[in-house]
C-alpha cells in the first residue's frame, strides 16, 4: 500500500507541474531567455512523472500485472538481466558522451560545452572504478 501510495503523489506532482507549465505560458506570452523554454520544461518534466506513475498505478492496481512484476523484481536470473542490461547502456553511454565531445570540437563549439560532457565523462569512469572496489571488497 505504501508504494501504490508513493504513485499516487507522484501523480499529483505530475499533474501540478503541468499546470504550472500552462500557467507560465498563458501568464507570461512574451517571454525571452530561460523563460522562453521553461514551460515546456515544465511540461515535459510533468508529463514524464505523469506517464510513469499512472504506468505503476495500473501494473500494481491489476493482479496479474502486480504478480509479474514482482517476479520480474525479486528474480534472480532477472536481476541479473537488468544489471548486465544497465552495464552495456553505461558502456554505450561513456561512447556516445566522448563522441559528441570529438565532434563538438570539431566544429568548434564553446568550450565549456564539451568540457561538461568530459567532466560527465570522467565523473562515470571514477564512479565505475570506486564502485568495482565497493563491490570487490564485499565480495
Amino acid at each position: 500500500m505504501k508504494k501504490i501510495m508513493m504513485y499516487y503523489i507522484l501523480f499529483l506532482i505530475g499533474c501540478v507541474t503541468i499546470i504550472t507549465g500552462i500557467i507560465t505560458m498563458l501568464l507570461y506570452p512574451e517571454r525571452e531567455g530561460m523563460m522562453l523554454t521553461l514551460p515546456y520544461i515544465f511540461l515535459g518534466i510533468g508529463c514524464g512523472f505523469l506517464g510513469g506513475s499512472f504506468a505503476m498505478i495500473y501494473g500494481l492496481r491489476n493482479p496479474v500485472t502486480a504478480t509479474a512484476m514482482e517476479i520480474a523484481e525479486n528474480d534472480e536470473r532477472e536481476q541479473l538481466i537488468r544489471y548486465k542490461a544497465k552495464a552495456k547502456a553505461g558502456d554505450i553511454t561513456l561512447i556516445a558522451i566522448v563522441s559528441a565531445s570529438l565532434i563538438l570540437t570539431a566544429i568548434r563549439v564553446e568550450y565549456y560545452v564539451t568540457m561538461v560532457l568530459l567532466l560527465l565523462m570522467f565523473i562515470s569512469i571514477a564512479a565505475n572504478l570506486v564502485f568495482s572496489a565497493v563491490y570487490r571488497k564485499e565480495l
